[in-house]
């Protein structure tokens, strides 16, 4: 009968036993003490490893999703939209990687990459804040300690002119205002309304007989469907003068139930696409709209895509240049246009036209 080797049990297998880091004493079997000892290793460089992972944080994925459910509930559709993008294309980036172990170094290398793929601005700055918002998640509610995101600083993107349509535009748009994408064009430009503040209109938010109209509120939308929330911001909540031009269009549409929206003509807003289509057709009678490629919808046949030449949001801009024209006081300008901060008019609402710069040359060549 051969010689039992030391540890050896009844069933052949040799047994080790030793304490490990957290103080247990765990028990290991081979076919030797060889490969018993090698188990026992095997376990230590594994635990070392979960004491490197528990120290250096959860995977970035899992901190970004449980940020993400309990961050949309609050979220208005329009932010809801835009986080979407930046949460996604960080959870892209940063996956497999542990809270800790994400540096500052890693965050500029992320928003240096992002700069190169030409994104705007706004979108830079979007990315970022989100990526701000995950860690800061992680320090206040998962116990992290370090959020990276505060010590870079954000990258100017590509930045994205948006100016008013051009002056034959203008003209277009001012000799057709007949019917509800006209007097929705006549409201951007003669009051300088965010589209969803349009949107919210109802007639009771119109005050003819005073010259005023309210806005108290917005439209955003969410899978199509409108949703009336709260304005961009407190200076949104506003009640900005009726100019004539308006006035006039207005009394076209006769006395209507306070309940009815301006713009949808019944007692609901327009959908996203409804009022993508609706405005899409005025444009294209005008000749403000121009073919951009070529799509395939359900039914599988090609059909041309079109693009709009002249937005909503443009007519905004409209609207503040003719405030600059007039030369208002520049708080009075905030103020028209809802802006919470007085260096957005200042800076970013403020356009010249052709026919400012003829009377400026003329008037230049007066004195030369």
């Amino acid at each position: 009968m051969a010689k039992k080797k030391k540890g050896q049990r009844a069933d052949g297998l040799v047994e080790v036993t030793h304490t490990m880091p957290d103080g247990r004493r765990r028990h290991f079997y081979g076919a030797s003490r060889a490969e018993s000892e090698a188990k026992y290793q095997a376990e230590l460089q594994q635990m070392a490893l979960s004491a490197q992972q528990e120290a250096a944080g959860p995977l970035f994925e899992n901190v970004a999703r449980e940020w993400w459910e309990q961050a949309q509930p609050a979220l208005k559709p329009g932010t809801l939209r835009s986080y979407k993008a930046s949460y996604q294309a960080a959870v892209e980036s940063f996956s497999g990687r542990r809270m800790a172990q994400i540096k500052p170094q890693d965050v500029a290398a992320w928003l240096k990459d992002l700069k190169a793929e030409g994104l705007a601005q706004a979108t830079m700055r979007n990315r970022h804040s989100v990526l701000n918002l995950i860690f800061g998640y992680w320090c206040t509610d998962l116990g992290g300690d370090a959020n990276p995101s505060l010590l870079v600083r954000n990258l100017k993107g590509k930045k994205v002119e948006r100016t008013p349509p051009a002056d034959e535009a203008i003209e277009t748009i001012k000799a057709h205002l007949d019917g509800k994408m006209g007097l929705l064009a006549a409201v951007a430009m003669y009051t300088g309304l965010r589209l969803g503040e349009i949107m919210a209109l109802t007639w009771g938010d119109i005050d003819l007989e005073n010259g005023v109209l309210s806005v108290t509120k917005a439209v955003s939308w969410g899978n199509n469907k409108p949703v009336i929330s709260t304005t961009k911001t407190k200076n949104a909540v506003r009640q900005v003068p009726i100019l004539s031009p308006l006035a006039a269009r207005l009394a076209q549409e006769g006395r209507r139930p306070a309940g009815e929206y301006l713009i949808s003509g019944t007692r609901e807003p327009l959908t996203a696409s409804q009022h993508r289509k609706r405005w899409l057709a005025y444009c294209k009678a005008l000749g403000l709209a121009h073919e951009a490629g070529e799509y395939k919808p359900y039914n599988g046949k090609r059909q041309t895509h079109w693009e709009v030449d002249v937005t909503a949001h443009q007519l905004r801009h409209y609207c503040a240049t003719l405030l600059d024209r007039a030369d208002v006081p520049m708080k009075a300008r905030q103020l028209w246009m809802g802006h919470a901060d007085i260096h957005t008019t200042m800076q970013i609402y403020t356009h010249g036209y052709a026919s400012e710069m003829k009377l400026a040359r003329d008037q230049m060549e007066s004195v030369v």
